[in-house]
């Protein structure tokens, strides 16, 4: 699922355009840790998968937000 444009980072990121690649690297950092929290204290099956695909998205932002492209 790979992400071509930025404007899906910001909402994955939940985050204003404005945001320098810093603050958007920093929020992926937050978002991740917040989800796999989240994935590691719940035993609900269903909330489990949601987080790992939110994880997923989070990766797949701080990739594209790594990539040449972006810079």
């Amino acid at each position: 699922n790979m992400i071509k444009h930025i404007d899906r980072v910001y909402e994955i990121l939940e985050v204003e355009q404005e945001a320098t690649k810093e603050q958007l690297l920093e929020r992926c950092r937050e978002l991740k840790e917040k989800y796999e929290y989240i994935m590691d204290t719940t035993t609900d099956l269903r909330t489990q998968l949601k987080y790992q695909l939110k994880v997923i998205d989070v990766d797949d932002a701080r990739f594209f937000l790594k990539s040449p492209r972006f810079d």
